[in-house]
């Protein structure tokens, strides 16, 4: 969760010292919260309880529609695979049994339930999967979930935009539907398996994948591949962000982030933009004047050894987070606007 921020009275002397650290250790700690959702990633927790074998205890089943919606699973499983325990449904009250309560990410994104199902091999019992089927309410939040959860090395599924493969497992996000295909070891035969049930678990849903709107507005030279993501709240530790998508891109003095947010209107985007300025001043952030490469009206802050740019474009919120250097978030900055020009939101 993201830490909220108080600014206190002005201390004096060494308090004053004193509380500036403690107010910038805060704030990078906040920073760090959010980028950590990225690298943490449940279903390593699930391969973990699945190395227990399928005899370990599981938690109870409960009778809700997402229960249906878990006994269904098993009509999908290819011919190599058989049922291994009964299905099980989690809602957003229980979801912290099943993953290990690390559920925060998915009840920010909007989580509505969560369907599972394992199964064996038919011809060898000790080599197992279990998928993970999560309702996240709309596509936006399946994407969330989905891009934050990203794991390094993956490769392209055939046929699915959004699905890759790793080692022992299958992650994927087709309509509402955030799935997760894990396996008990990298099994070839199994990891075969594993894609014939996510494929199928996909081909249910629909037969393309939606298409997010603000994904198409960042600039594409410099962003770095698959490092698309977006967050449903809270990003960078700020509470006003709403609906951020992200971008990581290589500049010329190394990597920074690009952000985009959608608002009701511009005096919204606006009002967001100096909000945003604000919370980075009032935890030690410099607020610097900007040079005349900068987008109309950025404002730009020097914070803990890296740059924040932030401007408005009609009801467009953007801008640059952590550039290591003023030039870089001015240079991504400028062509950050220079592609929302052609955005009719």
């Amino acid at each position: 969760m993201s830490p909220h921020f108080v600014n206190p009275a002005r201390p004096k002397g060494a308090e004053k010292l004193l509380g500036l650290g403690l107010l910038l250790a805060l704030a990078v700690v906040g920073l760090g919260i959010f980028f950590s959702q990225f690298d943490y990633n449940p279903a390593v927790e699930s391969w973990r309880q699945l190395k227990k074998g399928p005899a370990g205890p599981a938690p109870a089943a409960k009778t809700s529609d997402a229960s249906d919606a878990a006994a269904a699973l098993a009509a999908l499983a290819p011919a190599s695979l058989t049922p291994a325990g009964p299905a099980q449904s989690f809602g957003p009250d229980d979801l912290y049994v099943k993953i290990n309560g690390k559920a925060d990410l998915y009840l920010t994104s909007g989580f509505v339930s969560l369907a599972s199902q394992r199964f064996a091999l038919k011809n060898d019992a000790e080599a197992w999967l279990e998928l993970y089927a999560y309702d996240m309410g709309d596509p936006r939040g399946a994407f969330s979930v989905f891009s934050q959860q990203r794991r390094p090395g993956g490769q392209p599924l055939a046929d699915a935009p959004l699905a890759y493969v790793t080692a022992n497992a299958v992650y994927a996000a087709r309509g509402r539907y955030y799935l997760e295909v894990v396996g008990s070891a990298g099994n070839p035969a199994l990891l075969a398996a594993a894609r014939d049930l996510a494929l199928n678990f996909l081909a249910s849903r629909g037969d393309r994948a939606e298409t997010l709107r603000e994904a198409s507005w960042f600039p594409g030279q410099g962003m770095l591949s698959e490092s698309l993501a977006l967050a449903r709240e809270g990003a960078f530790g700020f509470a006003g962000f709403k609906d951020l998508f992200l971008a990581r891109y290589q500049t010329k003095d190394g990597e920074a982030v690009a952000f985009i947010s959608l608002l009701p209107n511009p005096a919204a985007a606006q009002k967001l933009a100096g909000d945003y300025l604000g919370f980075i001043a009032a935890n030690g952030g410099k607020e610097m004047t900007p040079p005349p490469a900068a987008p109309p009206g950025a404002r730009l802050a020097e914070f803990i050894g890296s740059h924040e740019l932030v401007f408005s474009q009609g009801p467009l919120l953007a801008g640059v987070h952590e550039a290591p250097t003023a030039a870089a978030a001015v240079e991504l900055a400028a062509s950050l606007a220079g592609a929302l020009r052609e955005v009719r939101p």
